[in-house]
């Protein structure tokens, strides 16, 4: 929709890798809501999660819901309870959760350089002193933790009013992993060597289109007629 906090990356095709990845990654791509039927949010999780930890995330919206629709509770008791059970679902969480929800590399490099004294995902600057390297992920706090206290503060917002663009700012916008370029250890391969994982000329036709997806600036218009979603450029109207 041309969202300005929505995120760039490398194109991922259905014939492509699949990868696995911490929890939050992407997050300017893709925010997940968890909604009460009339529109209220109860919970979002930006990027991607794992399903375990993506579970046990859902299960915690019930008990919100539960409390949204609790008539004898007055609102404000609400809103107060709302931000203790985000904060306290904190301590809550696995080892194993923290450990899947560490920032990638990419992110803290950004957070680092760009945000080095407003970051909520920086707990310890000195550690950083202005510069960054795989040796500081000690510095930073996992993405379950912080995406609580931000919740934490949005306590039964309407899905309209809601400040998608704020709540998922994190990382970088654009990045491209290469995954497609990946054996099966996890290493960078040349061309010639990526037969086994997608066809050559498969490969090709897709750098190109990339290529001719980045050279048109014209936005997208979609139409809708007799039923069926028509794209045209706007470019050729």
């Amino acid at each position: 929709m041309g969202e300005r906090y929505a995120g760039n990356s490398g194109i991922h095709t259905t014939r492509g890798n699949a990868v696995d990845t911490t929890n939050g990654a992407g997050p300017h791509n893709i925010q997940m809501f968890v909604l009460n039927p009339d529109g209220t949010v109860l919970h979002c999780l930006p990027g991607y999660w794992n399903p375990q930890d993506l579970s046990n995330e859902l299960s915690f919206a019930r008990q919100l819901n539960n409390l949204y629709v609790n008539n004898s509770m007055s609102p404000a008791d609400k809103v107060k309870t709302f931000g203790s059970m985000q904060l306290n679902h904190i301590r809550q969480h696995s080892p194993d959760m923290v450990a899947r929800s560490k920032l990638q590399h990419f992110d803290m490099k950004f957070e680092a350089t760009h945000r080095l004294h407003t970051s909520d995902f920086i707990k310890n600057p000195s550690i950083l002193d202005g510069t960054w390297s795989p040796s500081s992920a000690a510095a930073f706090r996992t993405t379950d933790e912080v995406i609580h206290e931000r919740m934490a503060v949005r306590p039964f917002l309407s899905y309209s009013h809601f400040d998608v663009g704020r709540f998922a700012d994190y990382g970088q916008h654009t990045y491209d992993k290469h995954e497609d370029s990946l054996d099966e250890n996890g290493r960078m391969v040349g061309d010639e060597k990526v037969h086994w994982i997608k066809d050559p000329q498969v490969a090709r036709a897709e750098r190109a289109r990339m290529r001719q997806l980045k050279a048109q600036s014209a936005p997208k218009v979609y139409v809708r007629n007799y039923g069926q979603v028509k794209t045209t450029s706007s470019a050729s109207n």
